[in-house]
C-alpha cells in the first residue's frame, strides 16, 4: 500500500468527522470512543501508526512512518514502522480509544 502526505491530510479530518458522526448517532458525546484496532485499521493497520494516548486512552497523537524521496529528502509513501517506532505506542491494547474532536 502506498499513501501520499496529500492522502493522509485530505483523509484524516473526514475520518474524524465520520467517528464523530457515528458517536453521535449511536447517542455518544462529543468525544466518541473507538476501539483501538478499529481506530488503528483507520490509518492503514497496527504497523502504519503508532497512537500514543495519555491514562493510556485520550488520544493525543499519531505517527506514521515514511520513506523519503532520495533527492528531495522530503517525505515520500507511508512504510511499515519499525518495530522500535512500534513500541512508542501507548494506548491501552484491546482497549478503547477515546478520540477528542476538536471545533
Amino acid at each position: 500500500m502506498t499513501t501520499t502526505l496529500a492522502g493522509i491530510i485530505n483523509a484524516t479530518p473526514k475520518l474524524l468527522s465520520q467517528t464523530a458522526a457515528a458517536a453521535t448517532a449511536a447517542g455518544g458525546g462529543p468525544s466518541p470512543s473507538v476501539p483501538l484496532l478499529s481506530l488503528q485499521n483507520a490509518f492503514g493497520g497496527p504497523t502504519m501508526a503508532v497512537l500514543q494516548c495519555s491514562s493510556k486512552k485520550y488520544l493525543t497523537g499519531v505517527y506514521t512512518c515514511w520513506s523519503k524521496n532520495n533527492e528531495t529528502h522530503m517525505p515520500y509513501a507511508r512504510i511499515a514502522c519499525p518495530p522500535a517506532v512500534l513500541e512508542e505506542g501507548t494506548c491501552q491494547e484491546g482497549g478503547d480509544v477515546v478520540v477528542p474532536l476538536f471545533q
